[in-house]
Order: C-alpha cells, then structure tokens, then sequence
C-alpha cells in the first residue's frame, strides 16, 4: 500500500500531534511527579511539625504539673512561716506586756523606795541635828562644868 504525498503529510501531522501529546503527557506526568515528590516532603515536615507540637505541648503539661506542685508546697510552707510568725508575735506580744507590767511594778517599788528612804533621810537628818544639838548642849554643859568646877 502506497501513500500519496498528502496521504503521508496527513499521517506525519497525525503522528506528530501524537508525540506532541506523548511529549505533553511526559511533561505532565514528570511535573505530577515532582509534585508528588514536594507533597511528600511537605507532608514529612508537617507530620515532623506535628510531633514537635505534641513534644512541646507534652513538655508543657509536664512543666504546669511541676509548677502545680512546687506552688503548693511553697505555699504550705508559706502557711507554715506564717503561722509559726503569728504564734511568735503573740508571744512576743504577751511577754512584752508581761514585761511593761514587769517594769511598771518596779518603777513603783524604787519610787516607794526612793520615797522611804528620803523620808527615812530625813528624819535620820532631824535625829543627827536634834542629837548634834544635844552634843553641843553636852559640850557646853561639861564645858561649864569643868570652868566651875576648875577642872578646865
């Protein structure tokens, strides 16, 4: 069988609309395949960016649990402290009155003191003039005595 000219331009243009198709296939198909390619990388990266959500999300949790944790301890000590505070300031505060009475009674016992013995001071004084008087009276007396008597 024999092909005419236009017969075989006809199935040349045929033929090369084929490969053109081919050849537009095989481009499609290589940029389907690196397509492909970049979805499975993107999806490597977001499964790696999910399992870093979890660990960060997981470190988290664990870090809120610890924080919990140490938060009520320091405030059971805080409590304690507190407690231990109030219990010595009132009893700071009951011996600092039991000392203010303390030094209260002996502010009235030196001042009842002090008064005795400057009353006592005194009537000494008025027993020492009184008995110097008497001394003088005795001297003058012996002293009059002797003149009469010439023992002077």
């Amino acid at each position: 069988m024999t092909m005419t000219n236009d017969q075989a331009i006809a199935y040349l243009a045929e033929m090369d609309r084929e490969i053109n198709v081919l050849l537009q296939a095989r481009r499609a198909g290589q940029q389907i395949s690196e397509i492909l390619q970049l979805y499975k990388k993107c999806t490597a990266e977001l499964e790696l960016m999910e399992t870093n959500k979890k660990n960060i999300e997981d470190a988290i949790s664990s870090l809120e649990k610890v924080h919990e944790t140490e938060r009520a301890k320091i405030e059971a000590q805080l409590e304690n402290v507190r407690k231990d505070a109030t219990i010595e300031t009132t009893e700071l505060t009951s011996r600092m009155a039991t000392l203010r009475k303390d030094a209260k009674d002996l502010e009235n016992t030196v001042r009842d003191k002090q008064a005795f013995f400057e009353a006592r001071s005194a009537q000494m004084d008025t027993e020492i003039n009184d008995k110097a008087e008497t001394l003088r009276k005795l001297e003058a007396g012996i002293h009059e005595f002797k003149q009469k008597h010439g023992l002077a």
